[in-house]
């Protein structure tokens, strides 16, 4: 059994159950969505398959998740956060269909950063796809005095693809590349060794 952060969890439940609503299209089904999201096979969501090896949908934190986004707020604040990512989105898309990587991706920044350029964590992670500065060497992201590249939404974009090819070509599971996007290749390699 691998243990993971509960923190790296919540993320990775909300960001399948994000998944479940859109490409399920149940955000569009008032009724009933608890029940239906409860008997969708999360496994297999979509075509380019973001292929997940358990299913989550009995998980009690997937539950308390579920009920935190089918809230009205939620709804509407899902709505807004996914009105003004269209402006990034086409190009996600665009550079996950290039890498030949799921499409469902382009909901992660919802999770991450609301598709806020400039949201900024606790922690100093930056950016739609909230890149920490440690990590950004790799993908030629530039951070001095003048300017933090973290914010550009196409660099970040094109640098948050290629950790998360890099991270499913060494683990080979979404949940443990999501995983380690989140905390890091090396931490979760560690966590995998215990």
């Amino acid at each position: 059994q691998i243990f993971v952060h509960k923190n790296i969890l919540k993320k990775i439940f909300s960001f399948a159950l994000i998944l479940v609503i859109f490409c399920g299209n149940l955000a569009s089904q008032e009724s009933d969505i608890q029940n239906q999201v409860a008997e969708k096979d999360v496994s297999q969501v979509t075509e380019k398959k973001l292929i997940l090896k358990k299913d989550y949908s009995k998980n009690t934190l997937v539950q308390k998740q579920i009920e935190q986004y089918t809230s009205n707020f939620a709804k509407d604040w899902l709505n807004s956060v996914m009105s003004e990512s269209l402006k990034y989105r086409a190009y996600v898309q665009k550079v996950l269909a290039e890498n030949d990587l799921p499409q469902e991706l382009q909901y992660l920044p919802v999770i991450e950063s609301s598709y806020k350029i400039s949201a900024l964590s606790k922690s100093g992670a930056y950016g739609m796809w909230q890149f920490m500065k440690n990590s950004i060497s790799p993908f030629n992201i530039r951070v001095n005095s003048w300017m933090d590249e973290r914010k550009d939404p196409w660099l970040s974009t094109n640098a948050a693809v290629k950790k998360l090819k890099e991270n499913y070509a060494y683990l080979g599971s979404w949940e443990l590349a999501l995983a380690a996007y989140n905390c890091g290749l090396g931490a979760m390699n560690r966590t995998i060794k215990k």
